[in-house]
């Protein structure tokens, strides 16, 4: 269990890493339903951190590669955040 652990808080720590540093570049021109979607997704991220130390039970391997799925999509589409949203997620798309 304490692999299984490690795992959980490594990979959802790595979830809400991603998603911080995609909010972070989001302001005023961002769609919403972006910015409500990566709200959604680093909620998840923090309360899949937390809640396993206080409820070892709900840790298992599934939740762990659907965590580091996400923190892979993350990451290999980060380079299309360097400047910021891409066009397609904000209201400037002129």
């Amino acid at each position: 269990m304490h692999l299984l652990l490690i795992a959980n808080e490594l990979a959802f720590g790595a979830l809400f890493y991603t998603v911080f540093c995609r909010c972070i570049r989001c302001d005023h021109t961002t769609l919403a339903s972006i910015r409500l979607a990566f709200q959604i997704l680093g909620a998840v991220g923090a309360m899949g951190f937390v809640a396993p130390l206080m409820w070892p039970h709900l840790v298992n391997w599934l939740g762990v590669a659907l965590a580091l799925a996400i923190v892979l999509v993350q990451t290999v589409t980060a380079r299309y955040w360097v400047s910021g949203p891409p066009r397609q997620f904000t209201h400037s798309q002129h």
